[in-house]
């Protein structure tokens, strides 16, 4: 079988950027109103709402931090997201050769609906998501050449090649299991408006554009779990309204809480402000097609003439740390050797001279209009870029628009994010270094460097000895770093806020929600 190349391996984050600072609320007040006061009922504020919640379609984080709440796979990622568990699995074999894996399932596993587990449920999910052609996880499995489902309690995969990633594949949302005769009555549309699974809680209602309810899984195989009742999520797109919302009772929680108002919120009695550990790593997208951009020595003057420290403190209000590059402190095999790149006009000016840009050039940053932050990120990048000589010109479009230009590579640079949806480095390190994969992120890196570093990924991404692997991963880090195909940021942490009496609120750094012990007291 011939292995096929990842289409999009990266969850692109274009999504989040657009978050804060965003106006329009679309606020549910009714259902906030009369569920806050039950204990059996928690509310929570979020910015944006999801798209479809069909696993193996979906690429947006508001999408695929909910699906863990209802779907489950074979395997899940650990609370730190650095290792593989098991979940509707128990344990599983691997050959003496890496080449076949054998999953064995707990027996009297039963849907939300009450319908126990089957076989043909095995067959049909992972085979959907396995021949799918538009699934934007499908190279996530590409090596995968065959399943075998002989009963109810065995699923078992034959690679073609032997992989280090693919257990951690296995834990993905799209390699959920649902029933095959709802999928097949409700069909595509179905299935993204209410998918049904094995996960502790079962969606109840989605109004689009106000607010999602989830209720307890009475069939849930963890005995005792979750232990709430009902989980509502409200769509509340204004950040000052989300806040005033947990400041007056009116919700539980809120997510993406804006960072202007942490110091205050921290300081709010019955409010509590959680700071999770993420793989949220924050850029700018380059095009390196662009005649200036095309230059490593370009790259690097532009992060050298950007403080990173400046744009912390102002638009992040300092809860964000400086990047160092591809690979985060959250994800395994990341290279605490290498150090942020320093602010140094003076190093920067250098670099654009022997580049032959001694008299600066111009460049154009698309960003979203009423985007607060963006806007701001972008004023205090012209200001201190001038200073080196560059003119940065700043397009204010809107989001649909943006996106268009991201997809067909129509932009010079752009702000984007990125989180990790898999317990493995090779999803970031694939997704920026391999040509094949929507040219290397769409920044269309290029050059022996480029080769470099997507032999290194594609090596890396086959080799099973973790030692080999990690020094392939830190060339590759090291190479980025020097390379600069994307401007490395900051990481930034994952901000929610919680009414005291709310405990046990969870989110894993790839982004998942675990409310199983979600309480409200």
């Amino acid at each position: 079988m011939k292995k096929k190349l990842i289409t999009a391996v990266v969850t692109f984050a274009l999504a989040l950027s657009s978050l804060t600072g965003c106006g329009g609320a679309a606020t549910s007040g009714n259902t906030s109103t009369q569920t806050t006061g039950d204990s059996s009922v928690i509310t929570i504020a979020r910015p944006i709402d999801s798209s479809t919640l069909d696993p193996i379609m979906t690429g947006n984080n508001e999408d695929i931090w909910l699906l863990s709440l209802m779907l489950q796979g074979l395997t899940k990622s650990s609370a730190d997201g650095t290792e593989i568990e098991p979940c509707l699995a128990e344990t599983w074999d691997i050959s003496d050769d890496n080449l076949t894996y054998t999953f064995h399932i707990r027996k009297g596993l039963k849907f939300s609906t009450g319908d126990p587990v089957t076989k043909d449920d095995w067959e049909y999910s992972l085979n959907r998501y396995l021949t799918s052609e538009e699934s934007p996880w499908r190279g996530m499995v590409s090596m995968v050449d065959s399943i075998e489902v002989p009963d109810d309690t065995t699923v078992i995969f034959h690679l073609n090649a032997v992989s280090p990633t693919f257990l951690a594949s296995t834990a993905l949302f799209s390699m959920s299991v649902m029933p095959k005769a709802y999928c097949e009555e409700v069909g595509e549309d179905g299935i993204a408006s209410k998918p049904v699974g094995t996960g502790p809680y079962a969606l109840e209602s989605w109004t689009i554009g106000d607010s999602m309810t989830f209720v307890k899984n009475q069939y849930y195989w963890d005995a005792g779990k979750p232990e709430t009742d009902k989980i509502v999520f409200n769509v509340v797109a204004d950040d000052n309204t989300r806040v005033m919302q947990l400041q007056s009772g009116q919700v539980d929680a809120i997510t993406y809480v804006p960072n202007n108002r942490v110091d205050e919120l921290k300081a709010t009695d019955g409010i509590e402000v959680l700071s999770f550990d993420s793989t949220e790593s924050r850029h700018i997208t380059l095009n390196n097609s662009v005649e200036a951009l095309s230059d490593a020595r370009v790259r690097m003057a532009l992060l050298k003439a950007t403080d990173r420290e400046a744009l912390i403190s102002a638009v992040y209000y300092g809860n964000a740390e400086l990047s160092t590059g591809l690979i985060g402190p959250a994800q395994p095999y990341y290279d605490k050797d290498l150090t942020p790149v320093a602010y140094d006009l003076e190093g920067a000016k250098e670099l654009l001279k022997e580049a032959g840009y001694e008299n600066g050039f111009e460049v154009t940053i698309d960003i979203r209009s009423g985007n607060s932050n963006e806007l701001q990120e972008a004023t205090m990048l012209k200001e201190q870029w001038a200073k080196a000589g560059v003119t940065l010109n700043i397009e204010e479009l809107d989001g649909s628009t943006v996106s268009d230009e991201w997809y067909s590579m129509d932009f010079e640079m752009m702000f984007t994010s990125l989180t990790s949806d898999t317990a493995d480095t090779n999803q970031f390190a694939q997704g920026i270094s391999i040509a094949d994969l929507k040219d290397c992120y769409h920044t269309l890196w290029s050059g022996e460097k480029q080769k470099e570093a997507e032999k290194l990924a594609t090596e890396a991404g086959t080799e099973m000895d973790t030692a080999k692997r990690a020094e392939e991963y830190n060339q590759l880090q090291e190479i980025c770093a020097e390379e600069n195909p994307i401007l490395p940021l900051y990481y930034i942490p994952f901000m929610v806020a919680t009414r005291s009496n709310v405990k046990n609120f969870s989110q894993t750094p790839l982004g998942s929600y675990n409310f199983d012990t979600l309480v409200k007291e």
